[in-house]
């Protein structure tokens, strides 16, 4: 199946009102090693869309000063290094609470000042629907009118939560056949995040590596974004 008719299917199954009814299966390994291929070069453009949790709990000061405000600065970081790294990616921000809210559509990363402004103005409300955080994102890249889809990019999502909810895996099984990569930080306290769900949503590579972190600090959340640009984590070990 050739990138843009996974992507067909990918718009399809968002568009259904109910839940996702068919089992879509995981991404082939060959897929799984380009991918690899394409993260292991940190110059390769990148379309990235940070889907941040803005549920109340993530105004909680365990990470200080918030939850947020720390995941924002994370989110900064990581924007600020990919900028240095390659001048034609693209970011998109999609925040979700019980409802999820595509904030920033694809933005050519030189527009810098857009991009940080709209991570800036999120704000806590709501409970905790990753599913639909999810589904959002997947729709951005669906629509996505740029016909790049055989170009040499690398198609990610950064996911954040501290906690749960909403029934993630299908969705998450649809955009890892559509060869997006899932990566997924889990932050604040263990005791309210469900990590068992987190990894089944990350992505896992031919290797075995699960692209799902915990971090409970903001110092640490903000070196691990920056590291995700430029592509260490894909071959650092748990």
């Amino acid at each position: 199946m050739t990138m843009k008719r996974r992507f067909l299917k990918l718009l399809r199954q968002t568009q259904e009102t109910n839940s996702l009814l068919c089992k879509v299966p995981l991404a082939a390994a060959n897929n799984r090693l380009a991918m690899s291929a394409l993260l292991s070069d940190a110059t390769v453009p990148n379309d990235t869309i940070c889907v941040n949790d803005t549920s109340w709990s993530m105004s909680w000061k365990d990470c200080k000063p918030s939850r947020l405000e720390a995941s924002k600065m994370a989110v900064k970081k990581f924007i600020s290094k990919r900028a240095s790294l390659s001048a034609t990616d693209r970011v998109a921000v999609v925040s979700f609470d019980s409802e999820a809210h595509i904030v920033l559509p694809f933005t050519d990363i030189s527009n810098l000042a857009s991009i940080r402004s709209a991570i800036t103005n999120l704000e806590t409300e709501g409970g905790t629907n990753i599913a639909k955080g999810l589904k959002a994102a997947a729709r951005l890249f669906a629509n996505d009118e740029m016909e790049n889809f055989a170009a040499r990019r690398l198609k990610r999502i950064l996911l954040l939560t501290d906690g749960c909810g909403g029934n993630p895996i299908r969705i998450s099984r649809a955009l890892k056949d559509a060869d997006i990569l899932l990566q997924v930080i889990g932050c604040g306290s263990r005791s309210s995040v469900n990590e068992e769900l987190l990894r089944r949503v990350a992505t896992t590579d031919t290797k075995g590596f699960t692209h799902y972190w915990f971090v409970n600090n903001t110092k640490d959340l903000i070196e691990h974004y920056e590291n995700m640009a430029t592509g260490i984590v894909w071959k650092a070990k748990k």
